[in-house]
């Protein structure tokens, strides 16, 4: 297992690496960056908690000379049976994101803030053994909204006379929709702790390529990308989080999308076990 989960974690860094060389296209600021939920063990018995969590987010993102960084608070609840989870609640965010020299419209760069509210909802289905949980698959989708100075950047590109096409999401409104689906291990420790990592894709509903002339069409995999999530319990209670998340590189099947972007994370667990 040791070695399957060694060779998993080399071939996602090299993916990061061949992200690192894209170009970017302007998409919503929190684009990739879907965790999925935690929920407590199972224990030979159905078990139910509630999750107060923060993460501060920070990345270049979808230009080389941009920058983006935001903080989230979220709140859930998971329930978490012999064969699976499901988990919901509710997060807000704020941030900020610096566009850099790159863009050709230089009357648009410098910093735009941008908040939200939203709602998230998951689950996944496990196989588990006495020590380690094998998450078979695992999804997360988000509904939530944009506000601010970053989207209404966005809105001007599209009225500016500039070459090319960036894509966007819902470019004249600000509700977005977006999911991750992926794969899994948790390892059970004693004390009701645990370690989990994942990793999967990540996508965008509805996404949308937008021209010059302001005309969009539907685009499905331009803001799609990949993450990988580890998460620590440091006490029963306390977990530490990361995830790590970047768009695909160009591989003539998916477009250029972003460069990665880091969120560290704590939550607290209470509530009925």
């Amino acid at each position: 297992m040791k070695n399957i989960t060694t060779n998993w974690l080399y071939g996602f860094i090299i993916v990061l690496i061949m992200s690192l060389s894209s170009c970017g296209t302007y998409g919503p600021a929190l684009t990739n960056t879907v965790q999925h939920l935690e929920s407590p063990e199972y224990r030979d018995q159905n078990a139910s908690a509630n999750y107060i969590s923060a993460q501060i987010g920070l990345g270049n993102r979808f230009e080389y000379r941009d920058n983006n960084a935001y903080a989230k608070l979220n709140f859930h609840r998971a329930n978490t049976y012999e064969y699976g989870s499901l988990t919901y609640g509710a997060f807000g965010y704020l941030g900020s994101y610096g566009v850099g020299d790159s863009l050709d419209v230089p009357a648009l760069t410098g910093r735009k803030p941008y908040s939200g509210l939203g709602l998230v909802f998951g689950g996944n289905f496990h196989v588990p053994f006495e020590k380690v949980d094998f998450e078979v698959i695992k999804f997360t989708a988000r509904l939530y909204n944009e506000l601010g100075e970053y989207p209404k950047f966005k809105r001007e590109l599209v009225s500016e006379n500039r070459e090319g096409h960036y894509e966007d999401l819902y470019v004249r409104h600000n509700s977005i929709v977006d999911m991750a689906f992926g794969m899994g291990v948790k390892i059970k420790h004693a004390n009701q702790r645990a370690t989990r990592i994942s990793t999967g894709i990540v996508t965008h509903i509805f996404s949308k390529s937008c021209s010059d002339n302001g005309n969009c069409y539907n685009e499905w995999t331009g803001l799609a990308g990949i993450n990988l999530q580890v998460g620590h319990s440091v006490t029963e209670q306390f977990s530490l989080n990361l995830t790590i998340a970047s768009g695909f590189s160009s591989s003539g099947v998916f477009p250029d999308t972003s460069y990665p972007i880091a969120t560290l994370g704590m939550s607290y667990r209470f509530g009925k076990r």
